[in-house]
Formats: structure tokens, sequence, C-alpha cells
């Protein structure tokens, strides 16, 4: 009887640790958390006055003159994915992938995925990968969209591409 007894003291034990252990997790996620909510709130509003200035730009240019831009001949389209490098974000890179999977040619395009969960993937699919910057989500700033802006754009001035798409979700 006291063996039973002992068993069941140690699983309540057992029990009340790991739900400290999944408090402090949730903790240093809602942190977390906070932090990129207060990096996305600054962002934001430069992203839409940014995307109102190229939609005014491009609908002021004819046809003719946008494609005399960057002319190429490549078929390739260049893909920046992003995904999340932690696990638990099942869901959120579920529906990156099936977006992904619907737009991108396996044979002529490029993918450069943001996150390890992506690089993962996309390689385990034979897909076309650049990782260079699959690590700009642990220590993003305007710096690192800089240098993969600068990249992406000498790959369309080279014409090793001839589209640039970002494949992400949209915060709300």
């Amino acid at each position: 009887m006291s063996l039973g007894l002992q068993a069941t003291k140690r699983r309540i034990n057992s029990v009340n640790n790991t739900k400290k252990i999944t408090n402090a997790m949730q903790l240093v996620a809602s942190s977390k958390l906070r932090i990129w909510k207060n990096k996305f709130n600054g962002m934001s509003t430069y992203s839409e006055k940014l995307t109102h200035l190229m939609d005014v730009v491009s609908f002021s240019m004819d046809e003719e003159e946008l494609s005399s831009i960057y002319k190429s001949n490549s078929n390739s389209t260049l893909y920046i994915v992003i995904t999340s490098s932690l696990g638990l974000c099942g869901g959120y890179n579920y529906n990156i992938y099936k977006e992904a999977l619907k737009e991108i040619n396996k044979d002529e395009d490029i993918v450069i995925p943001i996150g390890t969960k992506g690089l993962n993937y996309f390689k385990k699919k034979n897909y076309n990968v650049d990782n260079k910057f699959v690590n700009l989500s642990n220590n993003f700033s305007q710096g690192s969209v800089k240098k993969i802006r600068e990249y992406c754009l000498s790959l369309l001035r080279r014409g090793l591409v001839s589209n640039i798409k970002i494949i992400y979700t949209k915060y709300k």
C-alpha cells in the first residue's frame, strides 16, 4: 500500500514540476511576442507608406516603362519564404508551405527561406534553395533587410530571375 502512495506522490510532484516549466515557457514566449509585436507595430506604418508609394509610382508609369527597368530572359522567379525557426508553429508553417507549393515551380524558381523550418522543408522537397539569409529572423534589423534587398536586386539586374515574390502571413 505504501508503495502505491509513494508512486502517487512522485507522480503529483512530477505533474507540478511540469506545470512550473510550462508556465515559465509561457512567460518567455509572451515576452518574445511582446518584443516582436512592438517591432512590427513600428514597421507596419513604414511598410504601408512604402507600399502606397510603390503603387503610386507603378501606376504613373506605363507598361513599357515598367518592363524596361529590368529586362530578363529568365523564366525563374525568386521566392522569399518567411517561416519560423523554432517549433510549436505547425499551423503557421503549414499555411506558408501550402501557399508556396501552389506558387513555386520546383524546376525553375529559386527559394530564399527565412527561418530554419522553411530551409529544412524546401531542401527535403528538393527545391532550388539559397540559404544565405535563413537566420535573418534571429536578429532582424533594417541592415539585414538592406542586405537581402541588395542581393535580390543583384539577381534581378543580372537577369538570373525575372520576378521577386514574398510568401508570408499577415499579422492581424
